[in-house]
């Protein structure tokens, strides 16, 4: 499950985007972004990117990677405590 495709599409040949990674790595490491924090304080994040907003698909997967945060829980089960 760290690898998925484009819906029926999967590009093996194609060279691999920064979000890709970040997507894998993030499966990888068993961790996801706490959405309704991120959403409710996307004014206090310390590391954004002017590429990724939150209508990019992999906007979470790059905030989970770029910003320290505390956190309970792993997993689909991670509620962030805020930003360290």
């Amino acid at each position: 499950g760290w690898i998925q495709g484009y819906g029926e599409l999967f590009a093996p040949e194609a060279t691999i985007t920064r979000a890709e990674v970040t997507a894998i790595t993030n499966r990888m490491l068993g961790r996801v972004a706490d959405r309704a924090w991120i959403d409710a304080n996307e004014g206090s994040l310390t590391v954004s990117f002017t590429d990724n907003d939150p209508s990019n698909w992999a906007y979470y997967d790059v905030v989970e990677a770029t910003n320290a945060h505390g956190h309970t829980g792993t997993g689909n089960d991670e509620t962030w405590t805020g930003l360290e």
